[in-house]
């Protein structure tokens, strides 16, 4: 009887030692691979500016359903025209004078032209390098000879009616690049002459009419 018991003790105790063992265990947590110091000091840098993924978000104020239309056709045109190789090479390549480059440009290489256009880096409002034509355009009507206008102060593009409303998409596009051209900083004289049309705003405006002409109906 006494050696009965003496088991019976034995192997409770036995089974409250395990039973506290089991309840003092660890878990351990999965192992995490720890970074390289070279993904802390070194991020990915992200991908450069590209003319395929240029895009164009413009704020309409006082448009009509169908001249809001007219706009998003215009922005269509400008979209496929810089996405093109043509576009591009057309730019590196201007010509005035005889000399490469264009006239009013601020000192800038053609390169220097096509990347701010590609950069979209507008100097009022969004200021990024964000690949994007941020603008907001505001109708208006006036009998003068003025398509549209902007200020170097305001992110706000005027279009006058009197124009905008007999325009193709086309035409609207060439004035909406032209006007964006100021947008970016470029500037061209107030009163004509033979070297204004070959200022960024008036060359590239002109350059958009002309390859959108081209483009599949």
């Amino acid at each position: 009887m006494l050696k009965t018991l003496q088991i019976l003790t034995f192997s409770l105790l036995v089974l409250a030692c395990n039973k506290k063992q089991r309840q003092t265990e660890v878990v351990k947590s999965p192992k995490i691979p720890a970074k390289k110091v070279t993904d802390v000091l070194s991020p990915k840098k992200p991908k450069e500016n590209s003319s395929l993924t240029w895009d164009a978000e413009p704020y309409m104020v006082n448009f009509a359903p169908e001249q809001e239309e007219k706009v998003r056709e215009a922005v269509k045109i400008i979209k496929a025209i810089i996405s093109s190789d043509e576009f591009k090479q057309r730019v590196l390549d201007y010509t005035h004078n005889g000399n490469k480059g264009f006239f009013d440009n601020h000192g800038m290489t053609n390169e220097e032209v096509y990347q701010t256009i590609i950069d979209g880096a507008e100097k009022m409002g969004n200021t990024s390098k964000n690949n994007t034509m941020d603008v907001e355009l505001e109708l208006y009507h006036q009998k003068t000879n003025t398509i549209g206008y902007t200020y170097p102060n305001t992110v706000r593009i005027w279009m006058n009616t009197k124009y905008f409303n007999k325009y193709t998409p086309i035409k609207v596009a060439d004035n909406l690049m032209h006007e964006w051209m100021h947008k970016l900083g470029f500037t061209h004289g107030t009163v004509w002459n033979k070297d204004r049309d070959h200022s960024v705003p008036y060359a590239i405006g002109y350059l958009v009419e002309e390859l959108a002409l081209k483009l599949p109906k």
